[in-house]
C-alpha cells in the first residue's frame, strides 16, 4: 500500500529551511518520524483494519511532500 501526504513540512522545519538549516530541517524530520512510526503503525492498521509489518516513510522537505509505504503482513 502506498500514502502520499501533501504540505506534511511542520511549520518549524519550513522556518528552519527558509533560515538555511536545510540539513538541520533534515535531521528534525527524521527524528519526527522515528518518533512517530509506531502511532502512524498503528492508526493505519485501524483504518484498514489489517496488521502491518512496517511503514516506510520519506518527505521531500522541498515540495512538502511525504510518502509512505506500508508493507502488509501475509494474509491465511
Amino acid at each position: 500500500m502506498v500514502i502520499s501526504l501533501e504540505n506534511s513540512i511542520t511549520q518549524a522545519e519550513q522556518t528552519l529551511r527558509k533560515g538555511g538549516y536545510d540539513s538541520l530541517a533534515e535531521q528534525v524530520r527524521l527524528y519526527l518520524e522515528k518518533i512517530i512510526k509506531p502511532d502512524l503503525k498503528n492508526l493505519i492498521e485501524e483504518i484498514i483494519g489489517q496488521p502491518i509489518l512496517d511503514p516506510i516513510a520519506n518527505t521531500n522537505l522541498a515540495t512538502g511532500r511525504t510518502g509512505i509505504v506500508v508493507i502488509l503482513k501475509q494474509l491465511r
